[in-house]
């Protein structure tokens, strides 16, 4: 069973991380899903670029969403992760390298 997670504990730890400038609201919308809403784009953005997000070993799977959609109705099941690479030749950390092994991993 997944650890349940307090909304006021998850707020109050994103704030500390995240810093954001402009302030957010966090709505728990059950089954450990909380929608986050930032009061501008600035913050979102520089959020959802700094990805991934840990929370006490558990990944914070973070998404854009439309205000149509119904965050329930999210299939949430893919996440950026960092992946480092030891005994890479230093010629090889390039661009296209990392595209190659990423492609790799995804396969798995």
């Amino acid at each position: 069973m997944a650890k349940k997670f307090n909304k006021e504990s998850l707020k109050n730890t994103m704030k500390m991380m995240w810093h954001e400038k402009y302030g957010m609201r966090v709505i728990d919308v059950g089954n450990n899903l909380f929608l986050f809403i930032f009061n501008n784009d600035e913050d979102r953005l520089k959020v959802l670029k700094s990805r991934p997000w840990l929370l006490d070993k558990h990944i914070l799977i973070l998404e854009k969403i439309e205000e149509e959609t119904h965050p329930l109705s999210l299939s949430l099941f893919k996440a950026s992760i960092w992946v480092r690479v030891y005994g890479a030749q230093f010629l090889c950390l390039s661009d296209r390298v990392g595209r190659i092994i990423g492609k790799f991993i995804s396969d798995l």
